[in-house]
């Protein structure tokens, strides 16, 4: 029987989709303004905190230390640690707008290589967004090389990877349903709890994978090879056509 997907850590484009019904995580998004203000804000705070104690420290702790000196904060001197404080506040604010930025890099890298047989930045591009967690339903890439490719847990539905060598990848728990891996090379690939369920693996070289736990309902295996490959014994509900 298929193996259920352990748990994975909850990605960036999971995210991305939670914040965005998030009144609050739309306006620090879209609001340069707004993330300058919250910014702002607790770099005042964080000086305030400091000025306190260091005004309770001089004054022994006494009871209106907390109150004395208030206006204090607000000087010449603190500019300079303000301005720091701040800068760097905006800087983590805008890791999701970097993030987002170097995804959108890594899709047009991807569509950028289509055709071309072999691209190491490719591979790196792939890898990045599927750790993103980006679907990439109906992506070609028919025979290209992504020998060692790493992208568990990736969705891939009804992607077009016939005769692509994926030789040692690392696909556990990928979504590959309805994926065309004719005639790929699947050598040593750990497809562990993958869903390939309506896949077409005709004639696809499967030495030595590891299929322990994947999804085989409907899945064609015909002239497929099976040399030394782990499969789990299927139910009544996923029965491989080969």
């Amino acid at each position: 029987m298929p193996t259920t997907s352990p748990h994975r850590k909850t990605t960036w484009f999971e995210t991305q989709k939670r914040r965005k019904k998030n009144p609050f995580f739309r306006l620090l998004r879209h609001s340069f303004g707004f993330r300058l203000l919250i910014a702002s804000l607790i770099s005042l705070g964080i000086l305030g905190l400091v000025h306190r104690f260091e005004t309770c420290n001089q004054a022994q702790f006494s009871q209106d230390c907390l109150t004395a000196k208030l206006g204090d904060v607000i000087s010449v001197g603190n500019v300079e640690s303000f301005s720091i404080i701040t800068a760097a506040w905006m800087y983590i604010l805008e890791s999701s707008k970097r993030k987002q930025q170097s995804n959108l890099e890594a899709l047009e890298i991807i569509n950028n290589t289509q055709g071309r047989p072999y691209a190491i930045a490719r591979i790196e591009a792939l890898e990045m967004v599927g750790a993103a967690g980006i679907y990439l339903d109906y992506l070609n890439l028919e025979g290209c090389n992504l020998e060692q490719l790493e992208i568990p847990y990736t969705r891939l539905r009804h992607a077009k990877l016939a005769g692509a060598v994926l030789k040692g990848a690392d696909l556990r728990y990928t979504d590959l349903q309805n994926a065309d891996l004719s005639q790929a090379d699947l050598t040593e690939a750990n497809l562990t709890g993958a869903d390939l369920s309506q896949a077409n693996l005709t004639g696809a070289d499967l030495t030595q994978a590891n299929l322990t736990g994947a999804n085989l309902e409907g899945v064609d295996l015909t002239s497929a090879r099976l040399e030394n490959t782990l499969l789990s014994a299927p139910d009544s509900s996923a029965s491989p056509k080969t």
